[in-house]
């Protein structure tokens, strides 16, 4: 059953190497596994995003919606998923599951637009796709290939490595400036969103996207340092990871749905993935110490930057969405926020102004 395929993989039983499994080698079923977790994932966020664009009534604790369609979205984005790679990741080498991550991105592009009713631009969103697909398989696939098993006691003196804990100050510190920035700018960053749906800040969708995608990283080697406690069977030793996950989940949850809420799924969705990806690899490298086998070799260090490169083009041809749908939305707020009969054009200057900073040239 795969009550008992979980508990094996878990305590890392030997038979899953061998053995078929529903009529499946252990590898076809690892894919299998990634792949329906992908579907899961993307309708997951795309139920969360219905959730919190559809918020009244409903309860609402910061960027989080609570309602049943939310709790729904929840379970198939985040609780089914987790199941879904414990079991992959028994049955398979990560150098071939972790590039599958990028099949829900490619997902996403079809799902979107006929979920939400977003508009595909063929020209840049086919482009950008497969740039940021390419450029995480490179970085995923010339990572280290072997798997490590840690006691608590090792955990804990990973966690005082000084390259560790430089990371982790460097990562809090760069999280607390853009959430700090995001607060100070709260409404120029909500104003740009609802006047260019179709092409928001790319830099405001960055931020948001990394607001959620560094705490993701951090409880990823939570999870991780759980899953290993919990394969050797020491459970005591699991309250503290445990108590530090809550807070770094909340937080990830919390900015995923800002950025389902302000920007298009079709455009936040492969940014915040790809980042998360990036901070678990890095982030992962770092603290298992792995930076030594990847940048061992030249040829892995090259490939590993090229797949960087790649992944900021795609974020680059997302910023050259057009938005030939800004002037309708910028009409439909300014009948709603100005009955004192203000012109459309001196309402769109004003908009300008407080979007850019600056006063446009005046007219001769």
């Amino acid at each position: 059953s795969m009550t008992s395929l979980v508990a094996r993989v878990l305590t890392h039983d030997s038979f899953v190497a061998n053995a078929f499994i529903l009529g499946m080698s252990p590898w076809v079923l690892a894919l299998t596994i990634c792949v329906i977790m992908s579907i899961c994932v993307v309708c997951g966020f795309s139920l969360q995003k219905q959730a919190v664009t559809r918020a009244s009534g409903h309860c609402r604790i910061g960027d989080i919606t609570i309602s049943p369609l939310w709790l729904i979205g929840f379970s198939l984005a985040i609780i089914v998923p987790v199941i879904g790679q414990v079991v992959a990741y028994g049955l398979a080498p990560m150098s071939l599951v972790t590039p599958l991550s990028g099949v829900s991105v490619a997902l996403n592009l079809c799902v979107s637009p006929w979920f939400h009713g977003e508009r595909l631009q063929l020209r840049v969103d086919l482009t950008a796709t497969p740039l940021i697909l390419i450029g995480m398989a490179l970085t995923s696939t010339v990572g280290p290939k072997t798997e490590i098993n840690y006691s608590p006691a090792e955990l804990v003196q990973l966690c005082l490595e000084p390259a560790f804990l430089t990371a982790m100050s460097v990562l809090l510190l760069a999280l607390g400036g853009c959430v700090r920035a995001m607060w100070l700018k709260r409404t120029l960053i909500t104003r740009a969103a609802e006047l260019n749906p179709c092409n928001p800040n790319m830099f405001h969708v960055v931020m948001v996207a990394f607001a959620a995608a560094g705490p993701g990283a951090i409880a990823n080697i939570l999870l991780k340092t759980i899953s290993e406690m919990i394969a050797q069977n020491v459970w005591l030793e699991c309250i503290a990871p445990v108590i530090l996950l809550a807070p770094a989940a909340v937080l990830q949850l919390n900015f995923i749905n800002r950025g389902l809420r302000l920007y298009p799924q079709t455009v936040f969705f492969p940014i915040y993935n790809t980042l998360l990806v990036f901070g678990n690899t890095t982030c992962g490298a770092i603290y298992f110490e792995e930076f030594k086998i990847l940048f061992q070799h030249s040829v892995n260090t090259t490939i590993f930057l090229l797949g960087i490169l790649f992944v900021f083009a795609g974020i680059l041809c997302f910023a050259r969405r057009s938005n030939d749908t800004a002037e309708a939305t910028e009409s439909i707020i300014t009948d709603h926020a100005n009955p004192s009969g203000f012109t459309e054009e001196s309402l769109g200057r004003s908009h300008r102004i407080e979007l850019n900073g600056t006063s446009p040239k005046e007219e001769s």
